[in-house]
């Protein structure tokens, strides 16, 4: 009886402990999306158009340099320039410039950037397709890049000029 009750201890005691593994991204909130309004349908594609700039950036596992790091929209084309490879999970230490396709996809209450990165031939990285939320702060559209490891709760906050 003894052995059966050690037994069960040590079974809650292991459920306990992967419960809370799985569960630990949701225990502390990132709050990436502070001040700011979500977009969960399609815009006019106009609305976004235009050049942005480093709003924050939101994390301290990472010392990235956005000094001269923008982002140009056009018509179904983003630019981005001068941007640390980190953001993008590649180590290379330095910025890099990239050109994109992109749509707008609403998905749930959330609505998305969906882009296919294409990397200048010298930086010699594969292209990449990736989405990036989209947000609103005081009636300008904000483009959220989150960064590394969701549970270090890093990203970079682009907004329009």
């Amino acid at each position: 009886m003894r052995h059966l009750i050690k037994k069960r201890k040590f079974n809650n005691i292991i459920v306990f402990f992967f419960l809370i593994l799985f569960n630990a991204c949701y225990l502390i909130p990132c709050e990436l999306d502070s001040g700011l309004i979500r977009l969960n349908k399609k815009q006019n594609d106009d609305f976004f158009i235009g050049e942005y700039y480093v709003e924050s950036f939101i994390g301290n596992s990472y010392n990235l340099n956005t000094e001269n790091t923008y982002i140009k929209v056009s018509n179904q084309l983003i630019e981005i320039y001068n941007i640390p490879s980190r953001v993008f999970n590649f180590n290379l230490n330095r910025e890099i410039n990239a050109k994109a396709n992109w749509k707008q996809v609403p998905f749930k209450e959330n609505l998305f950037l969906s882009v296919d990165l294409i990397f200048e031939k010298q930086d010699s990285l594969e292209n990449y397709g990736t989405s990036w939320e989209v947000y609103k702060k005081n009636g300008k559209p904000v483009i959220l890049i989150k960064v590394g490891d969701p549970d270090e709760c890093s990203a970079i906050r682009f907004i329009k000029k």
